[in-house]
């Protein structure tokens, strides 16, 4: 039996973004996997690490429901 196969020369970044898309097209994913590589995603087109992409996240959804950031920080970016 012969099964056909295209083979293509990507980098670990590239591979890893194929596989994440790939993995969420799947019937049996769940809300946490689906939502870790969604996260990863964000990541890897933002280059940067998780916290700042949940932070975004967080200030979006708190803009669309009409919420405001009541923490006060100081100068060093510390929370009072």
């Amino acid at each position: 039996m012969e099964v056909p196969v295209v083979i293509r020369e990507r980098s670990d970044a590239e591979a890893m973004h194929y596989a994440l898309m790939e993995n969420l097209q799947r019937e049996d994913v769940n809300v946490i996997e689906e939502t870790e590589e969604i996260l990863q995603l964000l990541e890897m087109s933002l280059q940067t690490d998780p916290e700042p992409v949940l932070s975004l996240l967080n200030r979006v959804a708190n803009k669309t429901r009409g919420l405001t950031d009541n923490v006060i920080s100081n100068e060093d970016g510390q929370a009072i």
